[in-house]
């Protein structure tokens, strides 16, 4: 896989699960309460709808409020139906697909960032002149973004070499590294 691959694989996992998330967070925030507010309403005009029946007096009236009331209690089940789908939604969004995805994206970032340091110690010779500090900084700022502790790895190397990396300059770095790579 070349690094515009990875890079790509990358955005386009983050993406859908950023598009995921969207449309869960849609459900959750927007739907769902649209749907119990319409179940409330439904609610009501199934009561009246009742009242109505009990107050009718002739035939007629009281065909009218029976299939409004038929009419209102298809509604009500409706909206009670779409409220369990859109419940299930979220609750599978929660359960499996956030951690699926959210896998997704930390196994594409790593595949991304793995080869982006073996192009950077491709990048240097076998021994260390002081022109290096920046190859240096650049692997120490992709082992942290892979999970690591970038200093903490390479820090008894570098610290033998150069003495203490400013870490003002590792986020410089950092920076320049995801201007680099388009993120």
């Amino acid at each position: 896989m070349t690094m515009q691959d990875a890079i790509n694989t990358y955005k386009q996992a983050l993406a859908t699960y950023n598009d995921k998330k969207q449309v869960f967070l849609d459900l959750r925030n927007t739907r769902l309460p649209e749907l119990r507010n319409r179940l409330d309403t439904n609610r009501l005009s199934m009561d009246n709808a009742k009242l109505a029946m009990r107050n009718a007096v002739t035939d007629a009236e009281y065909d009218t409020a029976k299939q409004n009331y038929q009419q209102t209690e298809v509604v009500y089940a409706d909206c009670v139906q779409l409220i369990n789908n859109v419940e299930a939604k979220i609750k599978a969004w929660g359960d499996i697909e956030q951690n699926q995805l959210q896998k997704s994206v930390e196994m594409t970032a790593k595949t991304m960032w793995n080869l982006k340091q073996e192009e950077v110690l491709a990048t240097l010779p076998a021994e260390l002149p002081d022109s290096l500090r920046i190859g240096i900084q650049k692997l120490m700022t992709i082992t942290s973004m892979l999970g690591g502790v970038g200093d903490g790895y390479y820090g008894g190397r570098v610290n033998k070499v150069y003495g203490q990396v400013d870490t003002n300059e590792l986020m410089a770095t950092r920076a320049a590294l995801l201007t680099e790579m388009g993120l």
